[in-house]
């Protein structure tokens, strides 16, 4: 994202008012960015399977489009991916 979310003002806040164990706080937030890390990657590998579903968010036509801007330009391609 390109802005902080909720969670990290709500880590900021805990470590500069001390409520919490550093280890722990630390801990917590690496455990849940890597399992949302864990989490978006099964969803990306297996998300081709719902594509004939009325409820699957991109087109056909939008698929195939980044289908092949991602066979051109390969991993570079996802550069900026966290774009909105």
């Amino acid at each position: 994202t390109l802005l902080p979310s909720s969670s990290e003002v709500v880590l900021v806040t805990m470590i500069s008012q001390a409520k919490a164990n550093l280890w722990l706080l630390w801990l917590a937030a690496t455990s849940g960015n890597v399992l949302g890390s864990c989490v978006n990657y099964w969803l990306g590998t297996h998300v081709l399977r719902f594509k004939h579903k009325n409820w699957f968010p991109v087109s056909a036509k939008g698929l195939e489009k980044a289908q092949s801007q991602f066979k051109k330009y390969g991993v570079y391609s996802l550069l900026f991916a966290w774009l909105p």
